[in-house]
């Protein structure tokens, strides 16, 4: 072949690339989808850094702010972390009627035993979820109930849990001797490995010189035995996908009362009402003479956050049959009934050897009860 025939085959080779790489390019940047899975990519890569990072260096503990009230402090007196320096902090967030809170209270109330006359302090920062935990009396009578004895902190209007840039309940933010958060933990478990930390910043302070054994508690529980999310009442989470999925029917006017019929049947994690049912933004009140919560659900307990004034009585049916006898949780009487008064935490159901999916009926017999929300354990 000629020099000439030679040229225009690179020459067109050449063309061929550069139009490929222009079209890709043109194409790359008109579609918004790959665009956004690129930035998504590298916003995941910098995100997971960040928190990598933020678990390994130390910063200063910010100070707890906008405190409404003190427990267990001498005379009910503010605390502040820079007071603090020379012992081991961790600021422990919470929230009286979170089951994840309630379970983690074994293991804090030891550690806060085993630790407090070798340097460690243990505040908790009460900040509320709903808002009848912003009541001091009501939080008050549940220090008492899970026999905490260290500080607690009323953070009502979410000062503290904003200093923290804190998301979670619970959460815990151990702080060293220097005043700087070193180790964080969301969530519950890992408690072998919160309390190692503890003994680490203990003897880091000179304040530890032996390793005692791990702090004696209940077995932690099983979450491959829960297969039920927890789950809301209030519009404002049940209006967000990942709630309203599991809410039957098809009718949610927030702020208004909505009329309800059990359906046929209720899907493996599908929640109802019965009744008429006011939806207010952090929980549904029964407006008619009757009513009943349904549930289908996968747990070890069925729990239900519920409030009545003046106190009432409810019926506790699982499988369409009263709750008398096997399977009753702690709240439910022989006749299977409950009886509900202060906004609380009610359990309602224990599977024992019958873990499996079923149906939990709640029927109430007046109105006014005010639901907040479904937890499992």
């Amino acid at each position: 072949m000629h020099l000439r025939g030679w040229l225009n085959i690179l020459i067109s080779i050449a063309v061929i690339v550069a139009v490929v790489t222009v079209g890709y390019r043109l194409i790359y940047a008109s579609n918004p989808l790959k665009q956004a899975g690129a930035l998504f990519s590298s916003l995941f890569d910098r995100s997971s850094m960040l928190h990598s990072s933020l678990r390994r260096e130390a910063v200063p503990a910010p100070e707890l702010a906008g405190i409404q009230q003190w427990f267990n402090t001498a005379g009910n007196t503010p605390l502040r972390i820079s007071d603090l320096r020379g012992k081991v902090v961790i600021v422990d967030f919470w929230t009286y009627s979170c089951i994840n809170c309630i379970r983690t209270m074994p293991y804090i109330t030891a550690w806060d035993k085993k630790y407090r006359d070798r340097g460690l302090v243990i505040i908790g920062v009460h900040t509320p979820e709903f808002e009848f935990e912003k009541v001091p009396a009501n939080v008050a009578g549940k220090i008492k109930e899970y026999g905490i004895e260290y500080p607690v902190a009323l953070d009502s209007r979410y000062d503290t849990w904003n200093a923290y840039g804190n998301q979670f309940w619970p959460a815990k933010y151990f702080i060293d001797h220097e005043g700087n958060i070193v180790w964080r933990h969301f969530g519950e478990g890992a408690y072998e490995e919160s309390e190692a930390k503890i003994q680490e910043l203990l003897r880091n302070a000179g304040l530890l010189d032996d390793v005692p054994p791990t702090a004696a508690v209940s077995p932690n529980v099983d979450f491959s035995l829960i297969k039920t999310p927890e789950l809301y009442f209030g519009y404002r989470r049940l209006l967000s996908p990942s709630q309203r999925r599991h809410f039957a029917p098809d009718q949610l006017r927030p702020g208004e009362v909505n009329r309800y019929a059990a359906p046929p049947t209720l899907q493996e994690n599908e929640f109802t009402l019965v009744g008429d049912w006011l939806m207010e933004d952090e929980y549904a009140e029964l407006r008619s003479a009757q009513g009943a919560i349904l549930i289908r659900y996968f747990a070890t307990k069925a729990n239900l956050v519920l409030e009545a004034t003046p106190a009432a009585r409810a019926s506790v049916l699982v499988d369409g049959e009263p709750l008398r006898g096997a399977g009753r949780g702690s709240d439910v009487r022989t006749d299977g009934t409950v009886a509900i008064g202060e906004p609380r935490l009610y359990n309602l159901t224990v599977a024992g050897d019958d873990l499996g999916w079923h149906t939990l009926e709640v029927r109430f017999d007046r109105p006014g009860i005010r639901a907040f929300s479904f937890t499992f354990g």
